[in-house]
């Protein structure tokens, strides 16, 4: 799930509209979407796009994940002057997701940048290793604002790469969704007007 400020902000505006309803968060990378009248599965899924669709499901580009570098303020690519090469990246492990049910390996081979990989499967396991200054990660620049704000990681000056590397973010919906479900999706697609 890609859990932008303005979503939490829906999910919280969620739980006081309907209090009775009971919130339950899981990841794309383990759950998929329900199906029709499916009880396994989520009837929800905010993820990166592109990805095919699912017969008897609902999608709409909501948003867009726009990559950055990040390394810790230690770590020897935070310290080079002006701007970071491919050469330079390639020198270095780089910190890249397992392989799972929204991150392809497709998805994955588009961010890789380096031969040395340091492979992880839990956000905890991302954010230990960078913060240690390990490896170096491409990240999405709304979810590392707060981290590079409180100085605890480096955006890293890629030139080139700076703002192009961007994915549609989908939400996706099986059909059939109750009134708290229905609410929390025209949100969303209020928010797009």
């Amino acid at each position: 799930m890609t859990l932008y400020p303005r979503f939490v902000e829906v999910f919280a505006e969620l739980t006081r509209q309907f209090p009775e309803v009971d919130l339950v968060l899981v990841d794309a990378e383990t759950h998929s979407l329900a199906v029709e009248n499916d009880t396994q599965g989520a009837d929800i899924m905010i993820a990166p796009g592109g990805l095919s669709p699912t017969r008897g499901t609902n999608v709409q580009t909501v948003d867009t994940i726009e990559w950055c570098f990040l390394a810790s303020p230690h770590h020897p690519l935070s310290k080079l002057r002006g701007e970071i090469t491919t050469e330079d990246l390639e020198q270095y492990p780089q910190i890249l997701s397992l392989e799972g049910k929204v991150a392809t390996s497709e998805l994955i081979e588009s961010l890789r940048y380096s031969p040395k990989l340091i492979r992880y499967e839990n956000h905890y396991q991302l954010q230990d290793m960078l913060l240690q200054g390990i490896g170096y990660v491409a990240y999405p620049t709304k979810l590392a604002q707060p981290f590079i704000d409180h100085g605890l990681v480096t955006k890293l000056n890629v030139g080139r790469y700076d703002g192009s590397l961007v994915w549609p973010v989908d939400l996706s919906w099986r059909s059939g969704l109750g009134t708290a479900g229905t609410w929390f999706i025209e949100q969303i697609l209020d928010q797009e007007d």
